[in-house]
Protein backbone atom coordinates (compact mmCIF):
# COMPACT_ATOMS: atom_id res chain seq x y z
CA UNK A 1 0.00 0.00 0.00
CA UNK A 2 2.90 2.34 0.70
CA UNK A 3 4.11 2.08 -2.88
CA UNK A 4 0.61 2.79 -4.21
CA UNK A 5 0.20 6.02 -2.25
CA UNK A 6 3.77 7.20 -2.72
CA UNK A 7 3.59 6.63 -6.48
CA UNK A 8 0.35 8.55 -6.93
CA UNK A 9 1.51 11.81 -8.49
CA UNK A 10 -1.60 13.72 -7.45
CA UNK A 11 -0.48 13.44 -3.84
CA UNK A 12 3.26 13.65 -4.49
CA UNK A 13 3.46 17.30 -3.45
CA UNK A 14 1.69 16.52 -0.17
CA UNK A 15 3.43 13.61 1.54
CA UNK A 16 1.21 11.08 3.25
CA UNK A 17 1.34 10.47 6.95
CA UNK A 18 0.41 7.03 8.24
CA UNK A 19 -1.61 6.95 11.46
CA UNK A 20 -2.41 3.35 12.42
CA UNK A 21 -3.86 1.73 9.30
CA UNK A 22 -4.94 5.05 7.76
CA UNK A 23 -2.99 7.20 5.30
CA UNK A 24 -3.61 10.94 5.63
CA UNK A 25 -2.89 13.95 3.44
CA UNK A 26 -3.42 17.48 4.70
CA UNK A 27 -3.54 20.51 2.42
CA UNK A 28 -3.97 23.99 3.90
CA UNK A 29 -4.64 27.14 1.90
CA UNK A 30 -5.26 30.33 3.83
CA UNK A 31 -7.86 29.42 6.50
CA UNK A 32 -9.14 26.19 4.96
CA UNK A 33 -7.65 22.75 5.57
CA UNK A 34 -8.55 19.83 3.33
CA UNK A 35 -7.97 16.38 4.78
CA UNK A 36 -7.89 13.24 2.63
CA UNK A 37 -7.80 9.82 4.23
CA UNK A 38 -7.44 6.33 2.81
CA UNK A 39 -7.79 3.15 4.80
CA UNK A 40 -7.21 -0.38 3.57
CA UNK A 41 -9.25 -3.06 5.34
CA UNK A 42 -8.32 -6.71 5.94
CA UNK A 43 -9.82 -7.73 2.57
CA UNK A 44 -7.62 -5.23 0.74
CA UNK A 45 -10.49 -2.87 -0.09
CA UNK A 46 -9.77 0.84 0.28
CA UNK A 47 -12.12 3.44 1.81
CA UNK A 48 -11.44 7.10 1.01
CA UNK A 49 -12.84 10.32 2.39
CA UNK A 50 -12.14 14.03 2.33
CA UNK A 51 -13.19 16.68 4.84
CA UNK A 52 -12.96 20.46 5.21
CA UNK A 53 -11.96 22.31 8.35
CA UNK A 54 -11.73 26.07 8.76
CA UNK A 55 -13.15 28.88 6.67
CA UNK A 56 -13.27 29.26 2.88
CA UNK A 57 -12.90 32.50 0.90
CA UNK A 58 -16.69 33.07 0.95
CA UNK A 59 -16.75 32.98 4.75
CA UNK A 60 -18.32 29.51 5.07
CA UNK A 61 -17.10 27.75 8.21
CA UNK A 62 -16.49 24.01 8.33
CA UNK A 63 -15.87 21.61 11.18
CA UNK A 64 -14.87 18.21 9.81
CA UNK A 65 -17.40 18.65 6.96
CA UNK A 66 -17.55 15.62 4.67
CA UNK A 67 -16.86 16.58 1.04
CA UNK A 68 -16.60 13.15 -0.56
CA UNK A 69 -16.16 9.52 0.36
CA UNK A 70 -15.60 6.43 -1.67
CA UNK A 71 -14.44 2.87 -1.80
CA UNK A 72 -12.53 0.62 -4.15
CA UNK A 73 -12.30 -3.16 -4.08
CA UNK A 74 -8.87 -4.72 -3.80
CA UNK A 75 -8.99 -5.90 -7.43
CA UNK A 76 -10.05 -2.45 -8.68
CA UNK A 77 -13.20 -3.84 -10.32
CA UNK A 78 -15.82 -2.08 -8.21
CA UNK A 79 -15.73 1.50 -7.01
CA UNK A 80 -18.02 4.19 -5.72
CA UNK A 81 -17.57 7.89 -5.00
CA UNK A 82 -20.16 10.06 -3.25
CA UNK A 83 -20.00 13.86 -3.22
CA UNK A 84 -21.60 15.92 -0.45
CA UNK A 85 -22.41 19.60 -0.06
CA UNK A 86 -19.93 20.55 2.70
CA UNK A 87 -22.19 23.40 3.85
CA UNK A 88 -25.29 21.23 4.38
CA UNK A 89 -23.87 17.71 4.62
CA UNK A 90 -26.38 16.54 2.00
CA UNK A 91 -25.44 13.93 -0.60
CA UNK A 92 -25.41 15.50 -4.10
CA UNK A 93 -23.86 13.06 -6.58
CA UNK A 94 -22.92 9.39 -6.76
CA UNK A 95 -20.43 7.94 -9.24
CA UNK A 96 -19.98 4.17 -9.38
CA UNK A 97 -18.38 1.68 -11.71
CA UNK A 98 -17.81 -2.02 -12.08
CA UNK A 99 -15.95 -4.41 -14.34
CA UNK A 100 -17.51 -7.86 -14.68
CA UNK A 101 -15.85 -11.21 -15.44
CA UNK A 102 -16.25 -10.58 -19.20
CA UNK A 103 -14.45 -7.21 -18.77
CA UNK A 104 -17.66 -5.27 -19.47
CA UNK A 105 -17.34 -1.84 -17.84
CA UNK A 106 -20.40 -0.15 -16.34
CA UNK A 107 -20.38 3.40 -15.01
CA UNK A 108 -23.27 5.15 -13.30
CA UNK A 109 -23.74 8.83 -12.42
CA UNK A 110 -26.62 9.90 -10.18
CA UNK A 111 -27.80 13.34 -9.08
CA UNK A 112 -29.56 13.48 -5.71
CA UNK A 113 -31.99 16.20 -4.57
CA UNK A 114 -32.23 17.87 -1.15
CA UNK A 115 -34.28 15.04 0.37
CA UNK A 116 -32.07 12.20 -0.90
CA UNK A 117 -34.08 11.20 -3.99
CA UNK A 118 -32.20 10.37 -7.21
CA UNK A 119 -33.53 12.85 -9.79
CA UNK A 120 -31.21 12.16 -12.74
CA UNK A 121 -29.22 9.09 -13.65
CA UNK A 122 -27.02 7.91 -16.51
CA UNK A 123 -25.69 4.37 -16.99
CA UNK A 124 -22.86 3.85 -19.48
CA UNK A 125 -21.80 0.35 -20.59
CA UNK A 126 -18.64 -0.34 -22.57
CA UNK A 127 -18.06 -3.86 -23.92
CA UNK A 128 -14.72 -5.31 -25.00
CA UNK A 129 -15.85 -5.54 -28.65
CA UNK A 130 -16.34 -1.76 -28.88
CA UNK A 131 -20.11 -1.91 -28.46
CA UNK A 132 -21.96 -0.26 -25.64
CA UNK A 133 -24.94 1.71 -24.47
CA UNK A 134 -26.03 4.79 -22.56
CA UNK A 135 -29.32 4.90 -20.67
CA UNK A 136 -30.60 8.15 -19.17
CA UNK A 137 -33.23 8.51 -16.47
CA UNK A 138 -35.16 11.53 -15.23
CA UNK A 139 -37.43 12.06 -12.25
CA UNK A 140 -41.13 12.46 -13.01
CA UNK A 141 -42.71 14.50 -10.22
CA UNK A 142 -46.25 13.46 -11.24
CA UNK A 143 -45.47 9.75 -10.88
CA UNK A 144 -42.89 10.36 -8.14
CA UNK A 145 -40.34 8.05 -9.76
CA UNK A 146 -37.40 7.84 -12.12
CA UNK A 147 -38.23 6.86 -15.66
CA UNK A 148 -35.99 5.85 -18.55
CA UNK A 149 -35.91 8.91 -20.83
CA UNK A 150 -33.35 7.77 -23.38
CA UNK A 151 -31.34 4.86 -24.72
CA UNK A 152 -28.40 4.91 -27.10
CA UNK A 153 -26.59 1.79 -28.23
CA UNK A 154 -23.66 1.35 -30.56
CA UNK A 155 -22.02 -1.65 -32.10
CA UNK A 156 -18.41 -2.59 -32.70
CA UNK A 157 -18.71 -1.63 -36.38
CA UNK A 158 -19.56 1.99 -35.51
CA UNK A 159 -23.29 1.83 -36.26
CA UNK A 160 -25.93 2.43 -33.65
CA UNK A 161 -29.43 3.48 -32.73
CA UNK A 162 -31.16 5.73 -30.23
CA UNK A 163 -34.55 6.07 -28.56
CA UNK A 164 -36.36 8.69 -26.49
CA UNK A 165 -39.15 7.66 -24.10
CA UNK A 166 -42.06 9.36 -22.39
CA UNK A 167 -42.82 8.92 -18.70
CA UNK A 168 -44.88 5.79 -19.48
CA UNK A 169 -42.02 4.07 -21.31
CA UNK A 170 -43.40 4.62 -24.81
CA UNK A 171 -40.95 5.51 -27.59
CA UNK A 172 -41.48 9.12 -28.70
CA UNK A 173 -38.53 9.39 -31.11
CA UNK A 174 -35.86 7.11 -32.51
CA UNK A 175 -33.15 6.94 -35.09
CA UNK A 176 -30.01 5.16 -36.18
CA UNK A 177 -26.63 5.77 -37.76
CA UNK A 178 -24.20 3.71 -39.78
Amino acid sequence: MTAFFQSTTAFAVYPAKKVGDTWQWTITQKNLTINVQAKKDQSGNVQWQSTYNGEDEQGNKFNNALVWKGNLTNDGKIGKLEFFNPETGMLENIFSYSIDSQQKKTGTVEEVDDVGVVINKAVLINNTDGSGSLDTYEFDENQNKLYKSGHIEWFGNGSGKWYEYDTNGLVTASGSWT
